[in-house]
């Protein structure tokens, strides 16, 4: 059953980007800190986009840097999320979704980036 088929690494990094954009929708911050919001969204996109990036027209052995870059940009975006939470008091609730999320994507990536590596 399709429904019941679990979510490649591509599209659960889709769908958390989209998560990302739908809950910086929901907050008001500060013009002094619309540079955090930039660094969130940007983060949070690029972790898919690297993967994408990672996995077209290229070989297996290829894919290593992107994934890195993945997992870099993973990272940046639970620190990001964490500034939100800890520095701003922002949505604690929605934004520790978000970074289990995370934390499950760097997990995804990194098992991705040990088997590229032993290619």
């Amino acid at each position: 059953m399709e429904g019941d088929k679990p979510k490649d690494l591509k599209e659960r990094t889709y769908d958390y980007s989209v998560k990302v954009i739908k809950f910086i929708e929901t907050i008001e911050v500060k013009e002094a800190y619309k540079t955090l919001i930039d660094e969130v969204v940007k983060s949070s996109t690029s972790i898919g986009a690297n993967l994408l990036e990672g996995t077209s027209g290229k070989s297996r052995k290829e894919h290593l840097p992107n994934y890195q870059a993945a997992l870099k940009s993973t990272n940046q975006s639970k620190y990001w999320l964490g500034i939100l939470k800890d520095g701003l008091g922002i949505d604690k609730f929605a934004i520790n979704k978000l970074l289990k999320e995370a934390e499950e994507l760097t997990k995804l990536i990194t098992t991705g980036i040990a088997k590229l590596e032993k290619e």
